[in-house]
């Protein structure tokens, strides 16, 4: 998917996917959503996802009446990259090559 949001293209064909996130719940379920994120060759992280009607990728429908299945790209700056991981409990091994840590 390519999409071009302030006069930057963001690939998920050219950037590196660093972890995806599934919501545990069925995906027939109108909450269901995939995530992954992503990082351009110039450093700039952003969401790809996909999801139900009450998911936060759920489009308007048609007819404009309620919503449907949606997709899109999301930019995060760099924090809210890490923030998003952190909230999903993502595995440090699978990102620490993308972020700084301090070890506690």
């Amino acid at each position: 998917m390519k999409k071009l949001i302030e006069g930057k293209i963001y690939n998920t064909e050219t950037a590196i996917e660093i972890c995806e996130y599934k919501a545990p719940c069925p995906v027939n379920d109108f909450h269901y959503f995939e995530e992954s994120l992503f990082v351009t060759k110039r450093g700039c992280f952003f969401l790809c996802g996909e999801g139900g009607g009450l998911s936060r990728w759920s489009e308007t429908t048609v007819d404009g009446h309620g919503h449907g299945y949606g997709f899109g790209i999301q930019v995060l700056s760099k924090d809210s990259a890490l923030k998003w991981v952190e909230n999903r409990d993502i595995d440090v091994e699978s990102i620490q090559d993308h972020f700084d840590f301090i070890e506690a």
